[in-house]
């Protein structure tokens, strides 16, 4: 007798062999199956969840790189804009030193001077009446400029603010009459730009002016009273240009 045979026979004499219920085996499979089920529901619902906030962050992403996306256009036009202007403020500034800078360092580099005097001491004929002083001495130039010994007009090279020295002696420091120089510019004198050589006492004078000038503008020593001079080196004109 095999095993299950023997099983059976000692279920029979003990009396404990049931029949199988299909109504009960069904609804026990049933109430598995519906556990089963809502297990999956709740693992669906946790991922829809999970998914439903990497989706979020993935549109808060997405909407963060437009955003930056369009920052960075914004900031590459205005990249482009400024490094035109660069280029524009380049070329205007290498325009300007080469036209208005350039010009004006290498006239500044090279002094603009000059200092005359007469060569002999009584130069009575180089000084009219109310006109120019005509000093025939050049004793030192440099730079640009010009002084002509036969109009003693100097004629200025470039802009600038200038100083000039002027300085004049009575020949006969005993004669009772005056001796009065101006510097004028195109024939108008410059105020407070004047000389007196007046007894008693005085027999020499100086005076320091500063002017402004243009390029092409002349100036000029004028007497206003005459009387002798000493010449040579007593009476000298002399100017420089400061800036």
């Amino acid at each position: 007798m095999d095993l299950s045979a023997r099983s059976l026979l000692l279920c029979v004499v003990l009396g404990v062999c049931h029949a199988a219920d299909p109504l009960t085996s069904l609804s026990s499979n049933a109430a598995r199956l519906a556990r089963k089920l809502d297990a999956l529901n709740d693992s669906l619902v946790h991922v829809q969840s999970v998914l439903s906030t990497k989706q979020n962050w993935l549109d808060r992403d997405s909407s963060r790189l437009t955003h930056d996306g369009a920052t960075l256009t914004t900031l590459t036009h205005q990249l482009t804009n400024a490094s035109a202007q660069l280029t524009a403020l380049d070329s205007f500034l290498n325009t300007s030193f080469t036209s208005n800078l350039e010009p004006r360092v290498s006239t500044l580099e090279q002094p603009i001077a000059f200092q005359v005097s007469f060569h002999d001491d009584n130069v009575t004929t180089k000084m009219a009446d109310r006109g120019p002083v005509l000093f025939d001495n050049v004793q030192y130039k440099t730079g640009l400029g010009d002084f002509s010994n036969s109009t003693g007009w100097y004629t200025a090279p470039s802009d600038g603010t200038y100083a000039f020295f002027l300085t004049v002696q009575r020949l006969d420091s005993r004669a009772d009459v005056c001796l009065e120089v101006t510097l004028q510019q195109s024939g108008q004198q410059w105020s407070g730009c004047v000389v007196s050589a007046c007894p008693p006492g005085h027999s020499a004078a100086s005076n320091m002016c500063l002017v402004h000038l243009r390029q092409g503008d002349a100036i000029h020593a004028h007497s206003l009273i005459t009387h002798q001079i000493l010449g040579n080196v007593h009476t000298t004109l002399s100017g420089f240009k400061i800036l």
